[in-house]
C-alpha cells in the first residue's frame, strides 16, 4: 500500500479548526487555560513540588484531546464554553499519551550522552526521534481506540488495525507534528536571542503552549480520523475474505454421484 494513502485525512486534520472553529474553541479554551495555570503554578513552590503540575497538564491535555477526537469521528458536541468534563477516558488517554511519549523518545534519551559531544548533535537527535516515530506512530492508534470504542461495536479490533495501518500511519504522525516541531525551534532559537526576563519567560511558556495544544489538536484529529477508516477496512487476520464466486470446494453427496454413475 502506498505510503500516503492517509493524506486525506492529513489534510483534513489541519483544515478542521479553521473550518469548525467553534466546537474547536469549546473543547480546548477550559483544558487551555487549566495547562497553562497548572505549568505556572509549579513555579511558586505549591506542595507536591512538580507532580501535581505534570498531572494537571497532562489530564488537560488527555481531556482536551478525548473531547475534540469525539467531535471529529462522533460529532460529539464539545459542551457549553468553559465546561469541565473528566471520566475515566481522559485519565486513561492523558496516562497513555504520557507512556507513548515516553517510548518514543527513548533513542533520543539513549543517544544523548554520544550527541552531546557531537556537531548539529541535536538535529541528529531530532532526525533520530523523527524515524522512530515513523517506526512507532501506529502505536498512537491506542489513543483514539480509548476515546471511541465502545463495547460491542462492530469492526476491526486494536491489533488488527495496528498491524493494517503499518508505517503509513507513522508517516501521517510525523508530517502532523513536522511544521510545529519547525515553529517551535525557530521560537527556541529566537527567544534564546531575547534579553532575559519574566516577560519573555511568559512569553515563551505561551508560545509552547499554543505550539504543544495545536499540534495535539492536528495528530489528535489525523488519529481519529484513521481509527474510523481502519474500523471498517482492516482485515480480519486469518479470516480470509468469502469468495461469492468460487466454486464449491466439499465433495457430492453419494446421492448425487450415483446418479451421475446411471447417466
Amino acid at each position: 500500500m502506498s505510503l500516503n494513502r492517509y493524506s486525506t485525512e492529513l489534510a483534513q486534520s489541519f483544515r478542521l479548526p479553521l473550518e469548525q472553529p467553534g466546537p474547536w474553541l469549546r473543547a480546548i479554551v477550559p483544558w487551555f487555560v487549566l495547562a497553562l495555570a497548572a505549568h505556572f503554578a509549579g513555579g511558586l513552590g505549591l506542595p507536591g513540588g512538580g507532580l501535581i503540575p505534570f498531572a494537571l497538564n497532562g489530564l488537560a491535555f488527555g481531556a482536551f484531546a478525548v473531547t475534540w477526537q469525539r467531535f471529529v469521528a462522533l460529532g460529539e458536541d464539545p459542551g457549553r464554553p468553559l465546561s469541565i468534563r473528566i471520566g475515566p477516558r481522559h485519565v486513561l488517554w492523558a496516562f497513555a499519551y504520557q507512556v507513548l511519549l515516553g517510548f518514543e523518545s527513548f533513542p533520543t534519551i539513549l543517544l544523548s550522552s554520544f550527541l552531546a559531544d557531537v556537531e548539529n548533535g541535536r538535529l541528529i537527535g531530532i532526525a533520530v526521534q523523527e524515524a522512530f516515530q515513523l517506526l512507532v506512530g501506529t502505536m498512537f492508534l491506542i489513543l483514539p481506540h480509548i476515546a471511541l470504542y465502545k463495547r460491542g461495536g462492530d469492526g476491526a479490533s486494536l491489533q488488527e488495525m495496528t498491524l493494517a495501518g503499518g508505517i503509513s500511519v507513522g508517516l501521517g504522525y510525523v508530517l502532523a507534528n513536522l511544521p510545529f516541531l519547525v515553529i517551535s525551534l525557530a521560537w527556541a532559537d529566537l527567544v534564546g536571542q531575547l534579553p532575559a526576563g519574566q516577560g519573555t519567560e511568559i512569553a515563551a511558556a505561551l508560545i509552547q503552549f499554543v505550539l504543544s495544544f495545536a499540534a495535539v489538536t492536528v495528530s489528535a484529529a489525523f488519529f481519529a480520523k484513521v481509527w474510523v477508516r481502519l474500523r471498517m477496512e482492516a482485515p480480519r487476520l486469518g479470516r480470509p475474505a468469502p469468495n461469492d464466486d468460487a466454486e464449491p470446494t466439499s465433495k457430492p453427496r453419494r446421492t448425487e454421484r450415483l446418479q451421475k454413475r446411471k447417466r
